[in-house]
């Protein structure tokens, strides 16, 4: 399955997405598009595309329930991100988008979370959480 480039919004900045070239198997598609249509839009610049061709390579093992409890985990950690009010404090200077991204609350200078993004397909990231509430 492919889908065409789009364009999306982060805040005010206008983001242009690479065409994304997401190869499913065949007897994966139904569960693909379902999670697609999870995945819609709540994930705010985030195409559905790539959360569900994730959580399918996560869950490559499992049964439909194992895919669906993943993608609802994904879905409550959006939730969170939106409740909390988390903004890009800082973000990589590349072309590519890859590199370390620093996360904080609004109207906080304290920044709860840095990710390092090593690339999109495959989804390859790790965030550090440094704690506490702050405001």
């Amino acid at each position: 399955m492919q889908s065409s480039a789009r364009k999306s919004t982060v805040g005010k900045t206008a983001v242009q997405l690479p065409e994304l070239r997401i190869r499913v198997d065949d007897d994966l598609l139904e569960a693909f598009d379902h999670l697609c249509g999870v995945a819609g839009d709540l994930m705010g610049a985030v195409p559905p595309q790539l959360i569900a061709k994730h959580v399918l390579d996560i869950t490559a093992d499992g049964d439909w329930p194992v895919r669906q409890a993943a993608m609802m985990a994904i879905v409550a950690r959006f939730r969170y991100a939106h409740r909390d009010q988390l903004r890009v404090s800082q973000r990589p200077k590349t072309a590519t988008g890859l590199g370390l991204y620093q996360t904080r609350r609004f109207r906080s200078n304290a920044r709860p979370y840095d990710t390092q993004l090593w690339s999109v397909l495959p989804l390859r990231a790790s965030l550090d959480f440094h704690g506490g509430k702050s405001s």
